[in-house]
């Protein structure tokens, strides 16, 4: 898991920056995972949209997006 992402160029601060632009909430929490050889981050934001970015490719990609009203 760790060695995808020693290899890859990915830059978390740049992409965590994207987002909270991109999606005008801030970041609360991040976890690195790695499932069926994928590594990436699964990230949830202040309101409440998840994501995950692939390290490999920083590729961001919604998951969850909650609703009110």
């Amino acid at each position: 898991m760790l060695n995808q992402l020693d290899t890859s160029k990915f830059d978390l601060q740049a992409s965590i920056n994207k987002i909270q632009k991109n999606y005008g909430s801030s970041v609360v929490e991040l976890e690195l995972e790695n499932k069926k050889g994928i590594t990436f981050y699964e990230i949830e934001l202040l309101n409440d949209n998840e994501l995950i970015i692939d390290v490999v490719t920083g590729e961001i990609i919604p998951i969850k997006r909650n609703y009110h009203g």
